[in-house]
């Protein structure tokens, strides 16, 4: 799904995106050094940011896809509502990126990166602290969005405009990979040391 939106964003015009971004800020730089430097240089602190954010959201939901049935089972919640709570990541990624598919106007801000990890701090903080299932499926459903912006962004400005978009696309792997399989290890650390809830502080 975002290598199709990659397609459609080419077609549509290469520079379209880039124009949202040109605050007086951005104005200013674009002054003082060539547009080309500059656009270079927004497009790797955008694949940073977007880097960061699906290492982190990959990282808490390797630990929740692990470790949250022993805990709600100890919430006294059935096998059917700890399954239906961890398959609504994945159905809320899904829409995610079928929600991004319709607008362009995501693309190029920095902005709607950072927002989508609050709301994933705000969905592990339901985790934390919630006790029935409605508050659960909330927390969930905004992990899952959370990790749908992250790895949306990650793999376009991986591949968009690039020259290296091998090393680019398994650099976003790699560091995807890397969330998945430390969350739990670190996760599973925490909760033996300090208890289940401990993992989702």
């Amino acid at each position: 799904v975002p290598v199709f939106l990659l397609g459609r964003i080419r077609w549509s015009g290469e520079l379209s995106g880039l124009s949202t971004v040109q605050s007086q800020d951005v104005k200013t730089e674009l002054n003082q050094g060539s547009p080309d430097k500059f656009r270079d240089n927004n497009m790797n602190r955008l694949l940073y940011l977007a880097w960061a954010a699906n290492f982190i959201n990959s990282f808490i939901v390797g630990i929740v896809r692990t470790l949250f049935p022993q805990f709600g089972l100890s919430l006294k919640l059935t096998p059917t509502n700890i399954g239906g709570l961890i398959t609504l990541i994945g159905v809320t990624q899904t829409g995610t990126f079928l929600l991004l598919m319709v607008s362009n106007k995501w693309l190029f801000r920095g902005r709607a990166i950072v927002f989508s990890q609050g709301l994933s701090l705000l969905g592990l903080y339901l985790i934390v602290h919630s006790r029935q299932s409605e508050f659960f499926a909330i927390g969930f459903s905004l992990l899952g969005f959370g990790i749908g912006v992250s790895y949306f962004a990650s793999i376009i400005y991986s591949l968009y405009n690039r020259a290296d978009t091998g090393r680019k696309s398994g650099l976003h792997e790699g560091i995807l990979g890397a969330g998945f399989s430390s969350g739990p290890w670190v996760g599973g650390y925490l909760a033996q040391g300090f208890g289940l809830r401990s993992p989702y502080v």
